[in-house]
């Protein structure tokens, strides 16, 4: 198998929702180690060797799903965002469930909680979705999707995940994690809703999830 470097430049397009100096080798090297779209072990990121490049070596050629993966995770990535407490944690899925909706979301499990209470600069809040799960894709290779909707006293209900998270397709249970991208709004009794769909694939299972609420600083 030839090691296979992928090449993708920081800043601009290919890490657009970059807010650091560069982009941080060990939060691309666990995002890339633990998604299951991802087939191909990573041997090694170097970064700013030379400048503004971002380069990825696998222990071989990447299948195009993988690549495509990949960009999508550059594109997500904002950079250093170092974790400095878990301000809460709850379980959302005890045991199993299987999901039966197709194009409407499926409510899985709420939680609800007061985001200032944690803190007062909101930005610095995200949650974070642990757990386990099967899936079979649709026939054209339609993926489930899962997504967090926050719901506040007196305004529309606003979506935490934009876009939706698909579920690469797993014949086996597998760990997932998935965090949201959406700023919580400040409310007093904010409901967070764990929602789930088909989206045209054949099934979808989960197991033993927990949705977290956890406190960040970006270090620019």
């Amino acid at each position: 198998m030839p090691q296979t470097p992928y090449t993708r430049i920081y800043p601009g397009p290919d890490f657009a929702a970059l807010v650091t100096a560069a982009p941080n080798a060990t939060v691309l090297r666990n995002t890339i180690a633990y998604d299951p779209a991802i087939t191909v072990a990573l041997d090694e990121i170097s970064i700013g060797s030379p400048a503004g490049d971002c380069v990825f070596t696998f222990a071989d050629v990447l299948p195009a799903p993988d690549e495509a993966q990949l960009d999508a995770i550059c594109a997500a990535h904002t950079g250093v965002r170092v974790v400095t407490s878990m301000e809460s944690s709850s379980p959302v899925v005890v045991g199993e469930v299987t999901v039966t909706e197709d194009v409407a979301w499926q409510n899985i499990a709420e939680i609800v909680t007061t985001p200032s209470f944690f803190t007062d600069n909101l930005p610095d809040l995200f949650g974070r979705i642990v757990g386990e799960y099967k899936a079979v894709a649709g026939g054209g290779g339609e993926l489930p999707q899962i997504q967090v909707c926050e719901k506040v006293a007196g305004q529309a209900n606003e979506d935490k995940m934009s876009p939706p998270v698909d579920m690469a397709a797993s014949a086996d249970w597998s760990t997932f994690g998935a965090s949201t991208d959406v700023v919580v709004r400040n409310g007093y009794h904010n409901t967070y809703v764990f929602q789930a769909r088909l989206n045209g694939a054949t099934s979808f299972e989960l197991k033993w999830t927990t949705m977290s609420m956890i406190l960040t600083k970006v270090i620019m």
